[in-house]
């Protein structure tokens, strides 16, 4: 029996998106509160990161 395994690529763009709404419900849930919100603002640009990264330099086999 064969398992089917995620890609790579997958799964970075899953963790990507997941801190950028993470980052942003945090972002917007805490505003005014400096240290949540700079959290908030980590996760999102984390999560950015994540996805271009993921379009640039993880290929498609």
């Amino acid at each position: 029996m064969k398992l089917k395994t995620p890609s790579s690529r997958r799964i970075v763009v899953y963790t990507g998106v997941s801190l950028l709404i993470s980052g942003g419900f945090t972002g917007y849930l805490y505003w005014g509160e400096e240290p949540q919100e700079s959290i908030g603002g980590f996760l999102c640009g984390l999560g950015v990161s994540l996805i271009l990264l993921s379009n640039v330099t993880l290929k498609k086999k």
